[in-house]
């Protein structure tokens, strides 16, 4: 399993898909917002994703926010 992280500290503003469902590498499949600018996460490859966290939480460099299932 491939984790899913962020480079930054910020609130999950948007999540754009749920846990299960395919992405492709390149996707982007999260916002997260940091003082007031929003910043895409990309899927980091294809496969099926697995969200850990939930919208509105506060997440950050060290966290895992879900991993990408390689199938």
């Amino acid at each position: 399993m491939i984790p899913i992280q962020t480079d930054m500290t910020g609130t999950l503003c948007l999540l754009q898909c749920e846990s299960g469902a395919r992405v492709s590498r390149g996707d982007v499949i999260a916002q997260i917002e940091c003082m007031k600018v929003q910043f895409a996460i990309e899927a980091p490859a294809d496969g099926v994703i697995e969200w850990r966290y939930d919208l509105g939480e506060v997440v950050g460099p060290a966290d895992v926010l879900g991993y990408i299932k390689e199938i």
